[in-house]
């Protein structure tokens, strides 16, 4: 069972950028093939479970267990050749929405695992865009501050817009509730145009970094 960590530390030296998370997806899936090849990888599981529509962005079976990730990728302005490849990234923006994706992915993790049919999992993003590490420097709290990422911020518990959210967080209203407590630790991915990757685990082996 390769670690994480690892996984993305070498495929950080062949794949430092990526053109979209699809493209993330798969390099990740194909990175944990060639690292355990007896592993059964599959892109776009849907998820057991009776009446539910939702899709893992990663599903690994290994023996006797079942691993689930969901996977982002945020990018800021980017146009360069990596490795004798050009990438040309936009500025996705939406913040506050991508934060409350994340944390909402956390949450289903956490209760597919729950539910018995995955043993672990996690939400793995990447990105170039600092604002997603950094605290805040608005004097007064965002609409999103409960779904912040920034470096040592704890994810536990009821988490929900502020009151004044209006109708940019149409269809993402709900608040998210997260069984214990985790952690966001920010770690290096590639030099070009530095990118870091979050990795919170959740279930079985799951840690605090």
């Amino acid at each position: 069972m390769p670690s994480i960590h690892d996984l993305l530390s070498a495929l950080s030296q062949q794949r430092p950028v990526f053109h979209s998370e699809a493209d993330f997806q798969f390099a990740l899936a194909w990175a944990w093939q060639q690292a355990d090849p007896d592993a059964a990888i599959r892109l776009e599981y849907r998820l057991p479970g009776e009446g539910t529509r939702d899709y893992a962005d990663l599903w690994i079976r290994e023996s006797a267990e079942s691993r689930y990730f969901e996977l982002k990728y945020w990018t800021r302005p980017f146009d360069a050749e990596v490795n004798g490849e050009r990438f040309v990234l936009t500025n996705q923006g939406a913040h506050d929405l991508s934060r409350y994706d994340f944390v909402k992915d956390l949450g289903r993790v956490g209760r597919t695992i729950q539910s018995g049919y995955a043993s672990s999992g996690g939400v793995i993003a990447i990105t170039n865009d600092p604002a997603y590490w950094n605290e805040s420097n608005r004097s007064t709290p965002t609409i999103d501050a409960a779904f912040r990422l920034d470096e040592g911020r704890v994810l536990t518990g009821e988490l929900a817009w502020a009151a004044t959210a209006g109708g940019t967080i149409r269809k993402r209203e709900r608040s998210i509730y997260l069984i214990g407590l985790h952690e966001c630790h920010w770690q290096p991915y590639s030099r070009g145009g530095e990118f870091r990757y979050l990795y919170v685990p959740v279930g079985d082996g799951a840690h605090r970094t």
